[in-house]
């Protein structure tokens, strides 16, 4: 009988240790991993709104509507002025007013909102101009 108490207290101070250290471990651990959700929450409802980013303009095309053949029912298609953009290791190809799209050089930096699947150079949010 008495080895067998030996056994049981060597259990219990083994449970001990172990409930011990992971009390520690969650301590430490678990306010990183909070400290992480928190930062990925915040970075998805920015990103969902809308965050201002500088783009590069590596690339403009003008690409001529088709007026169709109002005949046939055909209304043809606009005009498409197209810059491709360069942000955040990604690429991106967006459609712009003409006058935007004037006042555009390849090569320029301009402010944009990116957004989680889409880049905007949205003119009315801006406040500070095409500088």
């Amino acid at each position: 009988m008495y080895k067998s108490n030996e056994k049981t207290n060597a259990n219990v101070i083994v449970c001990f240790f172990i409930t011990i250290i992971t009390i520690i471990i969650v301590w430490f651990v678990f306010p990183a991993i909070q400290s992480a959700m928190t930062e990925y929450e915040i970075e998805e409802e920015t990103v969902k709104k809308g965050r201002l980013v500088q783009a590069k303009v590596i690339d403009k095309k003008f690409i001529e509507g088709d007026p169709g053949n109002p005949l046939m029912g055909d209304t043809g298609s606009p005009d498409k002025h197209l810059i491709t953009l360069y942000t955040n290791e990604k690429m991106r190809i967006i459609d712009v007013k003409s006058d935007v799209f004037n006042q555009i050089d390849v090569g320029n930096e301009i402010k944009a909102y990116e957004y989680k699947e889409r880049i905007t150079i949205e003119q009315e949010k801006r406040k500070s101009g095409w500088d």
